[in-house]
């Protein structure tokens, strides 16, 4: 399934195709300078660990909500729709509450877009394991976030958000600590899945999960239509996958063995066969595993790649516009070191043939995609906790015209002629650079345009040297 509109990226992605295939050209993941914002108030240290993109002040662009856990906060910074932000407003989720995550939805169905935060120890009065919460913070339509609610766990440690019920309404899952056995740190965690009424109330679903869980993702991973879900678990080395069997119910069905400590999981079609696949870093071993789904719920690792100093978190997108995701990781770094994100590219089997290094400066903990200057390219948000706390933005800079200009000319012969219409035929009902009318599918549409521009198109060619493809 492609995520972005493949007119807008049609032909950058075609670009991509001819330099893998040819290795006569190389297109360039190009971003500009990052962006850094300072999110510590009055100078403190905030840590900030969580980051989210959503329109919270109403005006049609995405701003973005960043949680502070050492100043227990979360901050709105309003953007532009040119790629800068600007300080909007503060909401506080309690002394010591430790917000690491951050989400957002209209959770009260008013059409303005609130945000929930997953406190790490929230009510914690010996600096023990004995606190946690989930905050509920309402939108008043500018931008400005009320705590209306809290929902008390051990140690919420992550946090997603969807409608898990298919009802309309966005839902909330965050998997904790099990505070009913004793030593919390020796037993396994429960994922609670919390349904919304529409109104910003919810009820809670346990399901059980593994040991000190830290990540979560939402996906439909047995291919039914009904949102799923995936828990990495930091202290046993496992992701838990949770099935959704509808109305309302839940059940854990598989415990995968990953890496060491694995600290986060996406969820996202990697090989192009419809079904969800996983992506897991692993904080100790500098890891990032890709696992396959075969269906039925099974999963199998097809690809461990080497990643920078302590992976924080993963996230996956089409990055270079070909319509295959790819995968992404930030990285917190140790001490002294260079701090990275990673942009693994995807050669849409689930093989990860190249690692570009994307310089960002503060120490990402948690990184984001979202199209913050409306380019329709998918641009790089980090949560930073170096230095007090920043969030930074890695704005996409391709250049389509770097390797081709003619978008009819699938084989770029210089002309729109029958090795274009069968190339088009070839990839028939997919979404790539055949895609020329951008409705997500190679169709009948796309094979008017060719006839359309038959025996037109000459391409200026530019040489390039292509490095060779690093596998880590």
């Amino acid at each position: 399934m492609c995520l972005l509109n493949c007119s807008k990226l049609f032909i950058f992605a075609l670009a991509c195709l001819i330099c893998s295939s040819a290795h006569a050209f190389q297109c360039e993941w190009n971003f500009s300078p990052q962006n850094q914002y300072d999110t510590s108030p009055d100078g403190d240290l905030a840590e900030t660990t969580g980051i989210d993109a959503a329109d919270f002040n109403g005006d049609g662009f995405l701003d973005v909500a960043v949680s502070n856990r050492k100043t227990d906060e979360v901050r709105i910074f309003a953007g532009d729709g040119e790629g800068n932000l600007s300080y909007l407003s503060a909401v506080t989720v309690g002394t010591e509450a430790i917000p690491r995550y951050v989400v957002s939805g209209d959770f009260d169905g008013d059409g303005d877009i609130d945000a929930a935060t997953a406190n790490w120890g929230d009510g914690a009065v010996d600096g023990g394991y004995n606190g946690g919460s989930v905050s509920i913070l309402l939108n008043d339509g500018f931008g400005n976030l009320t705590e209306v609610d809290k929902l008390f766990f051990l140690r919420s440690s992550c946090i997603a958000v969807s409608d898990i019920d298919n009802d309309g309404d966005p839902d909330l899952i965050v998997p904790h600590w099990d505070d009913g056995a004793g030593d919390p740190g020796a037993v396994d965690g429960v994922a609670t899945i919390l349904i919304n009424n529409g109104q910003a109330f919810f009820s809670g679903v346990d399901v059980p999960i593994g040991n000190l869980p830290r990540g979560v993702d939402v996906g439909d991973l047995d291919f039914d239509g009904d949102l799923d879900i995936a828990v990495s678990n930091l202290g046993d080395n496992t992701v838990t996958i949770i099935e959704n069997v509808g109305a309302g119910n839940f059940e854990t069905v598989a415990s995968i063995s990953v890496g060491s400590q694995p600290r986060f999981v996406a969820i996202g079609d990697l090989d192009q066969d419809g079904l969800g696949d996983l992506a897991v870093v692993n904080k100790d071993d500098n890891s990032l595993w890709i696992l396959k789904n075969y269906g039925g719920m099974v999963f199998a690792e097809v690809g461990i790649y080497s990643t920078y100093v302590y992976p924080h978190s993963t996230t996956i997108d089409d990055i270079n516009g070909d319509c295959k995701l790819d995968v992404i990781v930030s990285h917190v770094g140790g001490a002294g070191a260079e701090k990275y994100v990673y942009i693994y590219e995807n050669d849409g089997q689930a093989l990860m043939v190249n690692i570009f290094e994307l310089r960002s400066i503060k120490a990402p903990a948690h990184v984001i995609t979202a199209d913050m200057n409306v380019d329709g390219r998918p641009d790089i948000l980090t949560a930073d906790t170096n230095d007090g706390g920043y969030t930074s933005i890695h704005l996409s800079d391709f250049e389509p015209s770097v390797c081709a200009q003619c978008s009819g000319d699938l084989d770029r012969n210089g002309t729109v002629d029958v090795g274009d219409l069968l190339a088009t035929i070839a990839a028939w009902g997919k979404c790539g650079p055949g895609d020329l009318d951008g409705n997500g599918t190679v169709d009948v549409g796309d094979l008017l345009a060719i006839i359309d521009a038959w025996g037109e198109c000459e391409i200026p060619v530019r040489s390039i040297d292509k490095p060779e493809p690093t596998r880590r």
